[in-house]
C-alpha cells in the first residue's frame, strides 16, 4: 500500500521533466537516478537542474516530447490504473506505517507530533488532511483514499485550512502556527499557505490529483504549484515514502 512514484513524476512532468538512464531495481520496478528537470516547456526558458530520483521510467515513452494538453491527457491515462477502495485501511496505514517515525507522527502543517502505536490517533488530536478537499471532488473512492494527497494533520490546522485554496498570504493573517498561515492574498482572497517544507509536497499532490481525476486547475494555480515544486523539491523523506 506504499505510495507509488506517480505523484512525483506527474509534478516533474508538468514542469518538463526529462527522464534518462532507466535501471531495474531488485523489486522489479524500473526507475532512474540520473535525471534532469527542464522548465522550457512551461516558462519559455531552459533551466535544467539535477533530480536525485525520478519515477518509474515506464512513463517516459508515452509522454516523451509532449507538452500542454497532450501531456496532460497522457498523464491522465497513465495514472488512471492507480486506485484504492478502503479509506479506513488507507489512513490507518498512513498513520501507523507511512508517516510514523520513532512512534511519532508529525503534522505536515505545524510540525507538532503525537504518539502513534498500532492504531490511528484520536481524530480530535490529529486526523487526515485531504490536500484536495473532499468537498471539491475528493469525497468518493478512489480519490478519498488516494495516499498521494493524504497527510497527517493537527485537527485544528485541518479545520483552519478547511477547503480554502492554497496561496501566498500577503495581507492580514487570521491564523498562523508552525510556519503555515491562513489569511489574505494580494487580491484580498482568503488562502491557506503551508509552511515552506511542505509546499512542494502540496504542489505535487495537487498536480497529481488534477491529472489523475481530471479536475482542472487554473493557470494561476498551476504556476503557483510549479513554483512551489521548484523551491521545495523532492527530499529523502518523500522518496522513502514513495519507493
Amino acid at each position: 500500500m506504499k505510495r507509488l512514484s506517480i505523484a512525483l513524476w506527474v509534478a516533474l512532468a508538468l514542469v518538463g521533466c526529462r527522464i534518462d538512464k532507466p535501471k531495474q531495481t531488485d523489486s522489479g520496478t524500473t526507475s532512474c537516478t540520473d535525471c534532469t528537470t527542464t522548465t522550457a516547456s512551461t516558462t519559455g526558458t531552459t533551466d535544467t537542474a539535477p533530480v536525485e530520483d525520478c519515477a518509474a521510467a515506464g512513463f517516459r515513452g508515452p509522454t516523451n516530447g509532449l507538452q500542454g494538453p497532450a501531456l496532460w491527457d497522457s498523464l491522465t491515462v497513465l495514472t488512471a490504473p492507480h486506485s484504492c477502495t478502503n479509506y479506513s485501511s488507507a489512513t490507518t496505514y498512513m498513520f501507523t506505517r507511512l508517516h510514523k517515525v520513532n512512534d511519532q507522527v508529525e503534522c505536515v502543517y505545524t510540525g507538532r507530533t503525537t504518539p502513534v502505536t498500532t492504531a490511528k490517533p484520536d481524530a480530535n488530536d490529529m486526523n487526515t488532511e485531504h490536500t484536495w478537499p473532499q468537498s471539491l471532488g475528493a469525497d468518493e473512492v478512489p480519490a478519498r483514499c488516494d495516499l498521494h494527497h493524504l497527510y497527517p494533520t493537527d485537527s485544528d490546522a485541518n479545520n483552519r485550512r478547511a477547503a480554502f485554496p492554497f496561496g501566498v498570504v500577503t495581507g492580514s493573517v487570521d491564523w498562523s502556527e508552525g510556519g503555515s498561515q491562513l489569511g489574505s492574498d494580494s487580491g484580498g482572497n482568503t488562502v491557506f499557505e503551508p509552511r515552506d517544507v511542505h509546499k512542494g509536497n502540496v504542489a505535487r499532490s495537487m498536480l497529481y490529483f488534477s491529472a489523475r481525476y481530471e479536475i482542472a486547475l487554473s493557470a494561476d494555480q498551476v504556476a503557483l504549484f510549479q513554483g512551489w515544486h521548484r523551491d521545495d523539491p523532492v527530499d529523502a523523506v518523500e522518496i522513502e515514502h514513495t519507493w
